[in-house]
């Protein structure tokens, strides 16, 4: 118990003792398996998993350099493969976007902005990218990337398993068997599953799609821009991808730096009064989801450095643009790889915890 005393052990780290000489008495006490030392043992876990852990300045200095090396790249294959370089490393960006959004120049932010697009689209093939306008945009206060995108082809699975949504019950697991339904998936959109079973058609894999990514300082700024960020969707006709699939195909992003400390439901909520002001313009821009990103400030004069993960809220066409809950807090472009569409036929609480 002294040796894990009220920060006793984290204070010597802090204060440059070398953590290999406690690597293997934490090991051996993280090993205790008796009750009695439960406390002392899951003490022991979480040391040893925080030292494993890049900090918070390591990592903002990792993407420091990189940035540095993206601007200092033209735009071109040299510059993708440096990005690809960064992103193989796994590096935690979602606390650290905001901060290099709201404290550097647009020539860093457009490269941030590039950095995140391709960290968040990884699975999928991004066809061209485009961040340099950002850098004539005649207002301050708003910086935007737009992109090609599609998915790619999903992966066969073993023999004898198939992909399917999840069941309430047995009866209507017998009758999906014998109906042949287990082999065909859900409906969504081939292995970029953004929507849920029944909700909308799927999107093959090759089909050309375009993102547009914004970032506002406040609300009231995305309102006074959002025509203008709808606009910059390309044109639809017969031969678009929305024609050749039958639907909206686009994904809109929208990034707040600052906004008030409302409650994550009010938020949800006032987002999606907003954005059905909007249909028209949504569906003639043939948007498929739009995903807004939101830094609530948590406490009063907290400091603005603090790095915070953003909240994350999906709206989904197929909903008329509500809140699609059970992605809360995740990107859309990643959650079709937790399988979450299986939990679509379940009545879902999130629990409100820190990030």
């Amino acid at each position: 118990d002294s040796l894990l005393g009220p920060g006793q052990l984290k204070r010597s780290l802090v204060e440059g003792t070398d953590v290999n000489v406690f690597i293997p008495v934490l090991t051996e006490l993280s090993n205790l398996n008796d009750s009695a030392y439960a406390i002392t043992a899951n003490a022991a876990r979480s040391i040893l998993i925080e030292q494993t852990i890049p900090t918070v300045e390591q990592r903002r200095q990792r993407l420091k350099a990189t940035l540095e090396e993206v601007m200092a790249t033209p735009a071109g294959p040299e510059r993708t493969e440096k990005i690809e370089a960064f992103l193989e490393e796994n590096v935690r960006m979602g606390d650290l976007l905001f901060y290099f959004l709201r404290k550097h120049d647009k020539e860093i932010q457009c490269a941030v902005l590039e950095v995140y697009i391709r960290k968040i689209y990884k699975m999928h093939k991004i066809k061209s990218m485009e961040t340099s306008a950002c850098l004539d945009s005649p207002q301050d206060d708003v910086v935007s990337a737009t992109w090609t995108f599609s998915a790619e082809a999903a992966e066969a699975l073993p023999a004898g398993i198939s992909n399917v949504s999840s069941f309430l019950d047995l009866t209507q697991l017998v009758r999906a068997r014998s109906g042949g339904a287990l082999s065909s998936g859900n409906d969504s959109e081939g292995n970029d599953s953004e929507g849920g079973p029944g909700g909308m058609h799927k999107i093959p894999p090759g089909v050309s799609r375009a993102g547009v990514f914004a970032r506002f300082v406040r609300f009231d700024n995305a309102r006074e821009h959002f025509l203008h960020l709808l606009a910059k969707f390309p044109k639809q006709s017969g031969l678009t991808p929305r024609a050749a699939v039958g639907g909206p195909v686009n994904a809109l992003h929208v990034l707040i730096l600052r906004d008030a400390a409302d409650d994550a439901d009010a938020t949800a909520k006032r987002l999606t009064l907003f954005l059905r002001e909007h249909l028209e313009g949504l569906k003639a821009a043939a948007v498929r989801r739009v995903t807004f990103m939101v830094w609530h400030k948590e406490g009063k004069g907290e400091k603005e450095e603090i790095f915070q993960a953003p909240a994350i809220y999906t709206f989904r066409s197929k909903n008329d643009f509500a809140e699609d809950s059970l992605f809360r807090h995740i990107e859309p472009s990643h959650a079709f790889h937790l399988d979450l569409v299986r939990l679509s036929s379940f009545t879902i609480k999130l629990a409100d915890t820190r990030q």
